[in-house]
């Protein structure tokens, strides 16, 4: 609740924190000053992309999620891949959580990302949205696997959709990270040196450059 209380009053000017109709009275709702809660869940995070196509459910990537904890609530620290699901997980119950989110919200065809939570086995859908993953994910699967999901996603809206097959596995783990800046202000330098030079490094992207905030 402190978050809440700190956090949103600073997003006032962010269009998606605008003031919304009340629809049981002529006053506005201020979303920056009153909100509901969710119950809070516990278990390990994921996130997946998938396509609904013939009443059925085609997943195209997942990725474990790592969070930032000293971070505002829903930074990502890290995603991992493959996920690391708990012993027994099935996906065929993942599949038939999807369907029946997207359904519930009158989808019966599209590409999806969805971030989860595995509580005692049964996933606990966070967020569902017609788009596919954003952030890292799409780089870290490309370098895992070689398979490219924005490239996929655009041979969908396209409507040249293949059934994917089955990814091939690395033996290894790979992980995107996500490095914080400590303070705000203008970034005077960027240098990655010391972090391509580790041997592990594949590959190391800049959101931002010299002179952005």
């Amino acid at each position: 609740m402190t978050i809440l209380e700190e956090e949103l009053p600073k997003r006032k000017g962010n269009p998606l924190f605008r003031p919304f109709p009340n629809l049981s009275g002529d006053a506005f709702i201020d979303p920056c000053a009153c909100w509901v809660a969710e119950e809070f869940i516990s278990g390990p995070e994921f996130s997946c992309d998938f396509v609904l196509q013939h009443d059925e459910v085609f997943l195209i990537r997942e990725t474990g999620k790592i969070k930032a904890t000293d971070k505002p609530f829903g930074s990502v620290l890290a995603y991992t891949f493959p996920p690391r699901y708990p012993a027994g997980f099935k996906k065929r119950v993942l599949k038939e959580v999807l369907k029946k989110a997207a359904t519930s919200l009158g989808f019966d065809w599209g590409y999806f990302m969805v971030d989860y939570i595995l509580h005692q086995g049964t996933p606990i859908l966070i967020e569902m949205t017609p788009r596919p993953g954003g952030d890292s994910i799409p780089e870290l699967v490309r370098a895992a696997t070689g398979v490219d999901t924005l490239a996929l996603y655009l041979d969908f809206v396209q409507g040249d959709f293949k059934e994917p097959k089955e990814l091939s596995l690395p033996p290894e783990s790979f992980a995107s990270l996500n490095f914080f800046a400590l303070v705000e202000g203008k970034i005077e330098v960027l240098d990655g040196k010391k972090v391509t030079a580790y041997p592990h490094v594949r590959k190391l992207f800049f959101k931002k450059q010299a002179g952005d905030r």
